[in-house]
């Protein structure tokens, strides 16, 4: 059987996915600042030449990385609004577990390189600012499902939830990020804790012994 070939679309499709991967490995193991185009082109198989065809800079593949990281948590929370005939108590419960899984991610790092970036760039900060309110506007809309007529609604808005619960997170991962021996689960199950307190029914996780007590993942709870 003859292999199939490729068609330039894809292999320019490939070259884009591995600088990609190359450009994450490399940002979160060196930093943004340490990592050149030659780390990254040769992490990845390629030339120089490779790299320019396909990004201008360092900072685009970065910004890049953040936007999918963005899509795949927009995709996550939209999986928890669409929970069939669920009430609020399924999907805060499923929002926690997303948490959950945010936490262990480690996409954070690059969040951080960004935040360094954008605090001195404006034009940076429009970037990340715009996928940060992406999330935070989606996440609204994951909050507002979860309080449906006759399931008791949330004690603020859920807007003031969303850049709360994003800000508590967002301080969890950066003090894990530097204490990565410190023990945290207590921390978050307090968080989470505090997220299921704000509807007006009260607590709905109940009491958690561990953070296996939550779940796995989100896509086994929106599996029929």
């Amino acid at each position: 059987m003859k292999p199939v070939r490729l068609t330039r679309a894809c292999k320019k499709e490939r070259t884009r996915e591995r600088l990609l991967d190359a450009a994450r490995r490399s940002f979160i193991e060196r930093g943004l600042a340490a990592t050149s185009v030659e780390h990254i082109a040769e992490a990845a198989g390629y030339t120089r030449g490779a790299f320019y065809s396909n990004f201008s800079s360092q900072l685009e593949l970065l910004l890049e990385l953040l936007q999918r990281d963005v899509e795949k948590t927009c995709a996550d929370l939209q999986a928890i609004i669409k929970l069939p005939c669920a009430p609020a108590q399924e999907k805060v419960r499923a929002l926690a577990r997303l948490s959950c899984a945010e936490f262990e991610s480690d996409c954070f790092t690059l969040w951080v390189e960004a935040g360094l970036l954008a605090s001195r760039d404006s034009t940076v900060r429009e970037r990340v600012t715009g996928l940060r309110q992406r999330k935070l506007a989606k996440l609204a809309a994951c909050l507002r499902a979860g309080a449906r007529p006759g399931d008791g609604g949330w004690l603020a808005q859920p807007e003031v939830l969303a850049a709360a619960l994003l800000s508590l997170c967002d301080g969890m991962r950066f003090f894990r990020l530097c204490n990565p021996e410190e023990r945290t689960d207590e921390a978050i199950r307090v968080i989470l804790a505090a997220l299921s307190s704000c509807t007006s029914n009260g607590p709905v996780l109940g009491k958690l012994e561990s953070l296996d007590d939550i779940g796995a993942t989100v896509s086994s709870q929106a599996r029929p």
